[in-house]
Parts: structure tokens; C-alpha cells; sequence
């Protein structure tokens, strides 16, 4: 194995160390900091396809479009939170 100097031994003493844990301590979970964002997990046109076929099924289930209206009122309240 190469000897690369002291600015080598430096740099890979770095890694693995991150300004979170170094601030919160080793416990702290960095995973469960991050937010799920389930648009950037599907294309916008698969979501998009998603959405109006969930829409068509309400309206089936309930014609007079009641489902619909609770689905928005159910938007509406969780988005405001």
C-alpha cells in the first residue's frame, strides 16, 4: 500500500463525520430528519394518472360527488396544518 502523506491520512479521517451528528451527538438519527416527498417518487404523469382515477372512482362510489367534496375538505385541513 502507497504511502500518500499526512494531507491523505487527513482527508480520510474526514470522512464519515457529518456537521449533524457532530452537533446533536451519535444517537441523533439523521433518517428520520428528512421528510418523505411521495411527488418526487413518482413521474408527475403516473401521479397525475393516479389522481384522476382516484377522482373517477369517488364519483362512481358516490355520484352526487359527497366523496369528492370530503376528499377536498380533507386536503384542505391537513394542508394548513
Amino acid at each position: 500500500m502507497p504511502w500518500y502523506g499526512a494531507r491523505y491520512i487527513y482527508m480520510n479521517s474526514m470522512i464519515g463525520q457529518n456537521a449533524f451528528v457532530n452537533r446533536l451527538g451519535d444517537d441523533f438519527d439523521l433518517s428520520r430528519m428528512l421528510v418523505v416527498d411521495f411527488m418526487h417518487e413518482f413521474e408527475l404523469g403516473v401521479w397525475k394518472s393516479f389522481f384522476t382515477h382516484l377522482i373517477h372512482i369517488l364519483y362512481m362510489a358516490q355520484p352526487d360527488g359527497s366523496l369528492v367534496e370530503t376528499l377536498n375538505e380533507w386536503y384542505f385541513f391537513f394542508s394548513r396544518v
